[in-house]
């Protein structure tokens, strides 16, 4: 929860932030996030639960505002870069005001039990109509659930330790999954997966032709019958 209140400690000699939970490594250069928190005053990157109305049934708080159920992206709160600038700060504004007033409201928790601020992040943007940069997954990879990576991790953000050699690999396909930190061997679902397109594209035309012309004949004899 206490993320939410950062804006009220941030130092006035600096106008360009990143901010990162505690469980997070930056393993690559991560200055195009900075560039485009610049040009549109936050960039941040999609959540692993990534549709906000069904982050534990937010969708019953987005109701009571009048907000639609309508698959709205949900950002990942715990990397995102931003600025200072009136707009950005009237969305952190909300998202304290939010994040500590209706989670006791409605009694929202995660699923170890807890009060989280989490959507109410992106919600806070969806309410003043605030239009981030949206980041990919590279720069907050969670690696919690075998979900795919293409390319460089550039933001780790895991209790698990980094995987050695995470960021080596010889091609992106099959991309890339880790599980709690472990890496998933996806080489032979990869095989399987073009055994099974092979299959489709010469097997299943030639079995439809065979019935096709099985059902022709067919056809065929009945007529003669007449």
């Amino acid at each position: 929860m206490n993320k939410s209140t950062l804006w009220d400690y941030l130092p006035e000699e600096f106008n360009s932030f990143l901010y990162l939970d505690t469980d997070t490594v930056i393993l690559k250069d991560v200055t195009f996030g900075f560039e485009q928190a610049e040009k549109h005053g936050i960039a941040a990157s999609p959540a692993t639960s990534y549709c906000l109305p069904s982050h534990h049934e937010f969708r019953r708080i987005m109701l009571a505002f009048g907000w639609p159920d309508a698959g709205q992206l949900q950002y990942n709160a715990g990397v995102h870069f931003f600025i200072c600038r009136p707009d950005v700060e009237a969305v952190y504004k909300l998202y304290q005001e939010m994040a500590y007033t209706l989670s006791e409201q409605f009694d929202y928790k995660n699923q170890a039990n807890k009060r989280t601020d989490q959507p109410f992040f992106s919600f806070a943007m969806e309410r003043l109509n605030f239009n981030p940069y949206t980041l990919s997954i590279n720069y907050c990879y969670r690696g919690l659930d075998a979900e795919p990576i293409c390319g460089d991790i550039r933001i780790w953000h895991s209790h698990c330790p980094v995987p050695e050699g995470i960021n080596y690999y010889e091609s992106t396909s099959p991309r890339r999954r880790y599980r709690s930190g472990k890496a998933v061997d996806m080489r032979f679902t990869y095989r399987i997966h073009k055994v099974r397109i092979w299959l489709t594209t010469f097997f299943v035309p030639l079995f439809s032709g065979y019935r096709n012309r099985n059902g022709v004949c067919q056809s065929l004899r009945m007529n003669s019958n007449d």
